[in-house]
């Protein structure tokens, strides 16, 4: 990267810190206990190529697919543990939905002071988390990350370096969007995307924009949604709400609204879930018919 008079400018940090109490961190635990070694190992992967580079690592198809590859993990399991952690706010959940970037507050906090003494240091303002902390500091240049989605590409530098990354990832999905079209399924991605998406973000969950669920909707989706219908699927959702906000039950978990989809057999109504998870601990056994809301 360069500055503005042409002459090149180190970007990037060669170290970065570790809190040695993250391990009494919950979003660590739940980590931990989702993904084991692997997904800290993966994490911290993560971490060093984002600071390697700066303060933010655009996670495209192709950046997942070189990353996953070189750490020897299955692609789906390196985004499932992308998504995890930014739904734990190990990064920004909202630039990370809008833009696909991973970065944090903590992230561009120890970056910036970091390199507080260098001559110039660049940051996008579009993803710029310090709110005001920042423009104290004389060597701070903002600049634009400008998202052109109507030409299906993304600005990520102030040279006006497009990634066509995006550009594949756009023309893969509207592959998708095509081949589903005139398909029988296409009634199933239509009702998770408008009755079921708008039931679930009534109910308090995980909050995702409607584009990032699209993204990452897949065959298996629709096939879980034939197989029960929607008025079962609907059913289990209000109950998977109802556990996962009531302080009766040990249930704490989060998921993304595709992955709930493909855990849903342990929340249909049969399953009995307001027993099931119920704890221990609680005398009370809930009323059946309670009705979340």
């Amino acid at each position: 990267m360069k500055n503005i008079g042409g002459r090149p400018y180190k970007q990037g940090l060669d170290y970065f810190s570790i809190d040695i109490g993250v391990e009494m961190d919950r979003k660590y635990k739940l980590l931990k206990a989702r993904y084991g070694l692997e997904g800290i190992g993966f994490l911290y992967e993560l971490l060093r190529k984002i600071y390697l580079q700066g303060y933010y690592l655009l996670w495209s198809n192709e950046e997942s697919e070189i990353f996953c590859a070189d750490y020897n993990i299955d692609r789906q399991k390196g985004n499932s543990i992308v998504s995890d952690c930014a739904n734990w706010n190990w990064f920004d959940i909202e630039i990370y939905e809008k833009y696909n970037i991973l970065t944090s507050h903590g992230i561009q906090k120890r970056y910036t002071e970091a390199a507080r003494k260098r001559s110039q240091v660049v940051i996008f303002k579009d993803i710029y988390l310090l709110n005001g902390e920042l423009e104290h500091q004389d060597n701070i240049v903002f600049t634009a990350l400008t998202p052109v989605y109507s030409a299906e590409t993304l600005v990520n530098s102030p040279e006006t370096l497009v990634n066509s990354e995006l550009t594949t990832q756009s023309k893969e999905k509207k592959s998708r969007e095509e081949k589903f079209s005139n398909s029988k399924k296409n009634i199933h991605r239509d009702f998770i995307l408008s009755d079921f998406y708008d039931t679930w973000i009534s109910l308090g969950l995980k909050k995702h924009l409607r584009e990032t669920v699209e993204r990452n909707l897949h065959k298996r989706h629709y096939d879980i949604i034939k197989l029960y219908g929607e008025e079962k699927i609907l059913a289990a959702l209000r109950l998977y709400a109802q556990v996962t906000h009531g302080k009766q039950y040990w249930y704490t978990g989060g998921f993304d609204l595709w992955r709930f989809i493909e855990k849903i057999e342990s929340f249909l109504p049969e399953a009995d879930p307001l027993t099931s998870y119920l704890d221990s601990k609680n005398k009370s056994k809930p009323d059946p018919y309670e009705k979340f809301l």
